[in-house]
C-alpha cells in the first residue's frame, strides 16, 4: 500500500526546509530526519495495510456465517418460488414418534341411537346433521365402550365434515375431520383424556358393508 498524500507532501516540506543554501543538497540533519519520516511513513502504511487485511478478513467471516444461517430460508423461498415438492424447511426437525400404538375397535351402528335431521331442502342435502352414539366393539365384536359424535353433510353423497369420541373405560379419544360416504377415511386424532392423555396421531375409518365400521387408531407420543 503506498503512502498517503498527506503523508507524502509533509515529508517534502520536511525536506525542503532543510536543503542547503549553496550546494542544493540536503543538509545531514536534514537527510536524517528525511530517513526517519519515510521509515515512520512506511511504518504506518505497513500498520494500516494490516489492519485493512484483517479488517477484511472478519468481514468476509462475518458474511459466511450470515450466508450459511440464512441458507435454509433462502433454499425453501426459492422452492416455494419455483414451485419445488420441497415439504418443510430444511431446519424444521422431522416430528419424533414415542409410545406409538395401535388400536383398532369397530363401531356397530346397528344398535345404539342415531337420528339424521333434514336441516335445507327434502331429502339428503348440504347442512342436514346425522348425531348417533353406538356401541364400540374390539376385534372379537366384544363391546368395550361408545362411539358418539355427528356429522354435517359437506358434499351430499359425497362426504361430511366430523367428529366424534372413541370412550373407553379408562379414557377417551376425540377425533374430526372429512369422512366419505364411501371407501376408507382418515381423520385426526384433536384430543385424549386418561391413559390416552397426551397422545396424538390419526384414525382411518371404513365401512364394513353391514353397518358396522372398523376404526384403526394410531398414536404416539410427540
Amino acid at each position: 500500500m503506498q503512502p498517503s498524500k498527506k503523508q507524502m507532501l509533509a515529508c517534502r516540506k520536511r525536506r525542503e526546509r532543510f536543503k542547503g543554501q549553496m550546494t542544493g543538497r540536503l543538509h545531514p540533519i536534514a537527510e536524517s530526519n528525511d530517513k526517519d519520516c519515510d521509515e515512520r511513513t512506511n511504518r504506518n502504511s505497513g500498520q494500516s495495510q494490516t489492519m485493512e487485511k484483517i479488517m477484511k478478513r472478519k468481514i468476509a467471516s462475518i458474511g459466511a456465517l450470515l450466508i450459511i444461517g440464512a441458507l435454509p430460508d433462502i433454499l425453501w423461498s426459492q422452492g416455494a418460488v419455483s414451485g419445488a415438492t420441497l415439504a418443510v424447511p430444511l431446519h424444521q426437525p422431522k416430528t419424533l414418534r414415542r409410545d406409538e400404538i395401535r388400536i383398532i375397535t369397530i363401531a356397530d351402528g346397528t344398535r345404539g341411537e342415531k337420528r339424521t335431521m333434514d336441516t335445507g331442502s327434502n331429502g339428503p342435502s348440504q347442512g342436514d346433521l346425522f348425531v348417533f352414539d353406538q356401541p364400540l366393539l374390539d376385534q372379537s365384536r366384544g363391546d368395550i365402550g361408545s362411539n358418539s359424535g355427528y356429522c354435517v353433510t359437506t358434499k351430499s353423497g359425497i362426504h361430511s365434515q366430523c367428529q366424534w369420541t372413541l370412550k373407553f373405560d379408562d379414557g377417551s379419544i376425540i377425533v374430526a375431520g372429512q369422512e366419505a360416504e364411501s371407501g376408507k377415511s382418515v381423520l385426526a386424532v384433536i384430543g385424549a383424556t386418561g391413559k390416552f392423555s397426551g397422545f396424538t396421531g390419526e384414525m382411518s375409518s371404513e365401512p364394513n358393508g353391514d353397518e358396522t365400521f372398523t376404526q384403526e387408531l394410531t398414536l404416539f407420543r410427540p
